[in-house]
């Protein structure tokens, strides 16, 4: 079941290190992580790039995408 996987993986005594262990994986990796504020700025900076009647203008580059978090 699937209730008792995660009550045994997020128990006191569990052996998994949770987000700790991500946080230290991505930087073992390299990975540059966007988080949820990054990504609000993309959005924005999508919304603001947007040509008449259209909602917004979606970034194709991934370097674009991190040009708008202030990166």
């Amino acid at each position: 079941m699937i209730a008792e996987r995660v009550i045994a993986d997020t128990a006191p005594n569990s052996a998994k290190i949770g987000r700790a262990g991500l946080d230290q994986l991505a930087s073992d990796r390299s990975i540059d992580i966007v988080t949820f504020r990054d990504w609000q700025k993309i959005d924005a900076a999508e919304i603001v790039a947007a040509r008449d009647g259209a909602p917004r203008e979606k970034f194709t580059e991934i370097e674009s995408m991190l040009r708008a978090t202030g990166r």
